[in-house]
């Protein structure tokens, strides 16, 4: 049995990465593992909440609070493979010397950097492994950072040529839910996603839920700006006129006193969404990953609005399985309406749920042993 490692972890605010990376910390660091997280100050508070050590990045910039990440691409390259990212991760590395290093897919720079001080890695593919490494990735991981790094240059396309460089490949999904089937290279393994445990319960901030008689619709856009004031208008109307209780999280991107919410959804900036989905019969959801393995762990179903990004790739595969439905962005509140009527009527859907919840049960604790794997 090895002994206690060194972990770092490398990471940077694109909304559903942090947390898995927070709970993968987590566990390891409740295996007895020292674990310290690199990035940036506006991850301190999670990080700091799941007792692990915060490092902000000294050399990379902060993402502005009004700029979805798809409207300044020059400053999205900053973050993922900038200058800036491989000196932090490098003088971090060097600091406390780390056993094992933890990065993100779409870190082009830390990816460089983590070769470079020659520590084993593990990426955390936090999106859908084949989109990433076969279509959209090579749109955001750049291997240019290692020239400056004197490191070679890879053959064939990122970034599934940095990705064969890693020690380990931790995709966060469960088996079955990607597209395609095996394939995949020997260092890859389809870990299942990774949660920190729900801490707490609802029942002091929302009393009505154990006893409520109308099902509970969960609605949630995620923790990036996108176009969340567009997209829940007609979701709010949708919901007006049903016999549900609605629950709408901001998640810190709109303010609760911007929405007019009809009187049976009440409207919250945040809740742990562990301690709402045991009570949920349908999940609405831009079609953001996190979100998804959550609603699916839970075996609640989806009712997918992707809003852009990987998003609509996404929401095929929980139609795929069977868990859900889809929507176009655009979609009215009488259509989001029968959708809505459709899923919670139909048993099928949420059926289709808890097999994926079953999946993901028998994943449990992998990409943390997959992890303490590499420890020398």
């Amino acid at each position: 049995m090895r002994g206690a490692g060194r972990f770092l972890i490398v990471t940077w605010e694109g909304g559903g990465n942090v947390p898995p990376a927070v709970a993968l910390g987590y566990q390891l660091s409740r295996a007895g593992h020292d674990v310290r997280v690199l990035g940036p100050r506006s991850a301190a508070g999670e990080v700091s909440a799941a007792g692990l050590r915060f490092v902000p990045y000294a050399s990379v910039p902060a993402w502005p609070e009004d700029v979805a990440l798809e409207d300044d691409i020059n400053l999205l390259g900053t973050l993922l493979n900038g200058d800036g990212v491989v000196a932090d991760v490098v003088a971090e590395a060097r600091r406390e010397l780390a056993d094992v290093l933890v990065v993100d897919c779409m870190m082009g720079a830390a990816l460089a950097a983590a070769e470079h001080v020659g520590v084993p890695t593990a990426v955390l593919v936090h999106v859908l492994y084949r989109p990433f490494v076969d279509q959209w990735g090579q749109f955001v991981v750049s291997p240019g950072p290692r020239a400056g790094l004197g490191l070679a240059a890879v053959d064939g396309p990122a970034p599934a040529s940095l990705l064969a460089r890693a020690a380990a490949v931790l995709v966060l999904v469960p088996p079955g839910f990607d597209f395609g089937a095996g394939g995949c290279p020997a260092n890859t393994t389809y870990t299942g996603p990774v949660f920190l445990p729900g801490l707490g319960g609802p029942a002091g901030d929302l009393p009505w839920l154990p006893e409520s008689p109308d099902p509970l619709v969960l609605v949630s856009f995620g923790t990036t700006r996108q176009r969340q004031r567009q997209a829940l208008a007609p979701v709010l109307q949708a919901l007006a006129e049903l016999p549900v209780q609605g629950l709408l999280t901001l998640g810190g991107v709109v303010s609760p006193d911007d929405v007019a919410a009809p009187p049976n959804v009440t409207v919250r900036d945040y809740l742990p969404h562990a301690a709402v989905l045991p009570h949920a019969s349908l999940v609405i959801s831009h079609g953001g990953l996190s979100t998804i393995m959550a609603a699916l762990a839970h075996s609640v179903a989806l009712l997918c609005l992707p809003q852009g990004r990987e998003q609509g790739l996404n929401a095929d595969r929980v139609e795929a399985v069977g868990a859900g439905r889809i929507l176009a962005a655009d979609s009215d509140p009488a259509g989001i309406a029968a959708a809505i009527t459709a899923l919670i009527d139909d048993p099928a859907y949420r059926r289709s749920a808890a097999q994926m919840a079953q999946r993901i049960a028998h994943t449990e604790g992998v990409a943390a042993r997959l992890a303490e794997g590499l420890l020398p």
